[in-house]
């Protein structure tokens, strides 16, 4: 679990740290999001902060059992997050197959005007994933993705 702050607020050099392994499948996934998720808002992270937050850690997570593992249940991946007072840092390490050509998508945007049966049925995840990060990393070490990245914090009560 995270580190416990003395009120329960994110404030100026506390840190928190928070390790999980998760099981590849869905419901796994899910209900890590709703722990990181709990213990963000016991911390006193900002609504907006754990929206963008919990979209990055679903994308990342579900890439991992979709594509890493290929939706094989029974394998595992670990997710470390480090909470400081203004970003939360990311890293999530698994054993899967590693990214295409060993390195990040591009995450381009789409055009969005045109009809909604011409929008393509995937590929908004790594487009939100980039913006909604920063110091965007991927290494693959030992036959380990390693995806690092840091999701700065707004503070706003959104």
């Amino acid at each position: 679990m995270l580190g416990h702050a003395a009120n329960g607020a994110v404030t100026s050099g506390t840190d928190h740290m928070l390790s999980e392994t998760v099981d590849s499948t869905a419901e796994d996934v899910r209900n890590a999001l709703i722990r990181i998720n709990d213990e963000l808002k016991r911390l006193g992270v900002a609504p907006s902060d754990r929206d963008a937050i919990e979209v990055v850690l679903a994308e990342c997570m579900n890439n991992v059992v979709e594509h890493a593992y290929c939706e094989r249940p029974g394998s595992r991946f670990d997710l470390k997050l480090h909470l400081s007072a203004d970003n939360l840092f990311c890293r999530v390490e698994d054993d899967g197959k590693p990214m295409p050509g060993l390195a990040l998508p591009s995450g381009k945007s789409h055009n969005l005007s045109v009809d909604l049966s011409d929008l393509p049925e995937g590929g908004f995840g790594w487009f939100l994933i980039r913006e909604l990060t920063c110091d965007l990393r991927y290494a693959r070490e030992r036959d380990r993705n390693n995806l690092m990245f840091q999701i700065p914090l707004s503070h706003d009560e959104g």
